[in-house]
């Protein structure tokens, strides 16, 4: 009897040292004050102290108390952040949540008809952050909650759906969040391996993130600037160029010519360069070709003597052009990318040459002159669009359009040009 007792007391001295440590450990992990800086909504900034207690659930409010002794009450409302040294870091931010339960015991059938959505303003804490992805927990009674937030700056939450099919008696799950990770990683090997199995857990979570961002890889900034950069290059093609020719004069016999159309072969290189990283979408080419066309007019009339009389002219032309564009990418996939732009050429004419010009001018049948129409080999800057489509970055189908505009500047004539191409042409990509 008195060994039954001495062993019932010892076991009641256990028990209450036990509640008392457990009480204490408690007490002590609520109340513990850690130094912390504090953002408030209206831009102030604090430091001070913390009472931190490395809470189970994301709190509601935080208390703080500054160097001046004053305290806080934090909520979302009044905080942006909450920075405790050594321990956590707390963002405020209105996020959406998915309330279904991950709980094999609590699954709905069809989850993702009854899937919940809750949206409110909430402390999250974050896990990791870094150059490209900053990664974000919050846990309520239902879960854990993951959140992303990119170079954007929003903030968007991740998902994992777990539901019971009735149908098949089985517990099945959809990881959504895996393919939310794909488009941050570029090149990365080791996170794609990653991103397939990680787990809905902090561990995974915090790793896969941490290798998107690992400074020893090429972040995807850098990579998209380097992509952007190998897209710069020559290229060379060939096209048809088809002219309308005109002559815009008062004269008694010029401007009367009905010319007919020609077209030609127009070979071109140039040069691409892209505008960079802040500006992906815009890329200027230079550009230099040249094409030739000879054409001719007719002009019909009657003389003094009721005779019908038919005049022909024939223009040759021999052009080489420089210029350069400005190209905007508005259709880009992983196959085809469509671009629109303007251009500007200087037309240098090589050759320019009028011959067969035989306009007579009489009078009461005597002739008294003849109309000599002649060019010359002037330089002139021309404006045109452009629209191009490019093939697995290396193949360029390419249309110009350029309006009828003067392209001879010495004569008291107004010669006019209008010119449509369409060309093809080679891109030298670097590897």
């Amino acid at each position: 009897m008195k060994h039954l007792f001495c062993r019932s007391a010892v076991s009641s001295v256990i028990v209450f040292f036990s509640l008392q440590l457990l009480s204490f450990s408690s007490f002590a992990q609520k109340k513990q004050n850690q130094p912390g800086k504090v953002l408030l909504k209206n831009g102030q900034s604090l430091t001070g102290t913390v009472e931190y207690g490395a809470w189970a659930r994301n709190p509601k409010m935080i208390v703080f108390t500054d160097s001046l002794n004053k305290r806080y009450e934090l909520t979302p409302a009044n905080a942006s952040v909450i920075e405790i040294t050594g321990k956590d870091s707390y963002n405020a931010a209105v996020v959406k949540r998915y309330m279904n339960s991950l709980d094999v015991n609590d699954l709905k059938d069809a989850a993702y008809e009854t899937e919940q959505e809750l949206t409110e303003a909430v402390f999250l804490r974050e896990l990791t952050k870094g150059t490209v992805l900053t990664l974000y927990s919050y846990r309520d009674e239902i879960k854990n909650h993951y959140f992303l937030k990119d170079r954007s700056d929003s903030i968007f939450p991740l998902r994992y759906v777990m539901f019971f099919n009735s149908n098949t008696m089985q517990v099945q799950s959809n990881s959504i969040y895996r393919e939310q990770f794909l488009p941050y990683i570029i090149q990365d090997e080791e996170a794609e391996m990653f991103r397939r199995r990680a787990g809905w857990r902090n561990d995974d979570m915090i790793k896969l993130v941490k290798l998107i961002n690992n400074d020893t890889q090429k972040n995807m900034v850098e990579i998209e600037a380097e992509k952007l950069k190998k897209e710069n290059g020559l290229f060379a093609g060939a096209g048809l160029a088809f002219i309308a020719f005109r002559i815009e004069s008062d004269h008694r016999f010029w401007g009367k010519y009905n010319f007919n159309n020609a077209v030609s072969f127009m070979p071109y290189v140039g040069y691409r360069l892209s505008a960079g990283r802040n500006i992906p979408v815009l890329s200027i080419q230079l550009l230099m070709g040249g094409y030739a066309y000879n054409t001719t007019g007719v002009y019909n009339w009657v003389n003094e003597q009721n005779q019908r009389v038919t005049e022909a002219m024939q223009i040759q032309y021999k052009n080489l052009f420089v210029g350069g564009e400005g190209m905007v990418t508005v259709i880009k996939t992983s196959v085809l990318k469509g671009q629109a732009g303007l251009g500007i050429n200087v037309n240098f004419a090589l050759q320019a040459n009028s011959s067969n010009t035989t306009n007579e001018l009489q009078i009461n049948g005597s002739l008294v002159g003849r109309d000599q129409y002649e060019l010359s080999q002037s330089t002139n800057m021309l404006l045109y669009g452009a629209l191009q489509a490019t093939l697995l970055k290396k193949h360029t189908v390419r249309f110009t359009f350029r309006p009828g505009q003067k392209i001879d500047n010495t004569t008291n004539s107004r010669p006019k040009e209008q010119l449509f191409s369409l060309g093809y042409h080679f891109n030298f990509i670097k590897k």
